[in-house]
């Protein structure tokens, strides 16, 4: 029977644990073209002193 091998105190199983911090914001957020888009463009009007759209409200009607 081959022994299981089991972390030592001193070893961890993540890379990176600064990820886990509230206040990380990654170089790029993957798979998200589409909603960065979207969320551009709903914030347009904002920028040419009109009103925005409002994210939440779409995000229920989809």
């Amino acid at each position: 029977m081959r022994q299981r091998e089991t972390l030592r105190y001193d070893q961890t199983l993540f890379r990176d644990r600064e990820v886990f911090e509230f206040t990380y914001m990654p170089d790029e957020l993957h798979h998200r073209d589409a909603q960065i888009r979207e969320l551009a463009l709903l914030a347009r009007p904002a920028l040419r002193s009109g009103s925005p759209r409002n994210v939440v409200k779409l995000a229920r009607q989809s």
